[in-house]
């Protein structure tokens, strides 16, 4: 028998279905591994944080006056995603966002494929004194993150009538005692 005698076998087809769903279920998380077992595989599972970042920065106290001088931190932002992130933005949020400044950002318009990071500084520079709160928003499609920002502005002590402290018991006379 010749090699053109014999009987045409059909190639074989491969099995790309569990594939197709992997790929699938990477998609529709935005490109978090949520499930991946053959054809079974689906996208309902809850999708797990896809930028990790601290859940709260707090700052030093700041007291307010012509020397002060802002408190920064910086925050790591990293993807923990299979496929890269769409390009991120970075804003301030709250109702105290102005007395905190973004002032060095490798985040902005940036992708970060799988395990990369990126870092955010933010300056804590208040205008009144107080408890201050805002939140630290970075978002991409598909992916966000937030960190709450706390700080504390202690009054200017050359503006409090009673110096630097809340009592004072006035002046003492050394032969009756305070």
């Amino acid at each position: 028998m010749t090699p053109s005698s014999r009987p045409r076998q059909r190639p074989r087809r491969r099995q790309v279905r569990p594939a197709l769903a992997t790929i699938a279920a990477v998609l529709a998380t935005g490109g978090a591994l949520v499930a991946s077992a053959g054809a079974t595989s689906t996208a309902s599972a809850a999708a797990p944080d896809r930028l990790a970042m601290p859940a709260s920065v707090s700052f030093d106290p700041v007291t307010l006056g012509s020397g002060a001088t802002p408190t920064r931190r910086t925050v790591t932002v990293r993807s923990q995603q299979l496929l890269p992130t769409a390009p991120l933005s970075v804003s301030l949020a709250g109702t105290d966002a102005a007395d905190f400044a973004v002032v060095a950002d490798t985040c902005s318009d940036r992708l970060l494929f799988a395990g990369a990071t990126c870092s955010i500084t933010v300056a804590f520079a208040p205008t009144t004194a107080g408890t201050k709160t805002a939140a630290l928003r970075v978002a991409g499609w598909f992916t966000s993150a937030q960190s709450t920002l706390t700080a504390e502005a202690l009054p200017d002590p050359s503006t409090n009538p009673q110096g630097p402290y809340p009592y004072d018991p006035g002046p003492s006379n050394p032969a009756t005692g305070p």
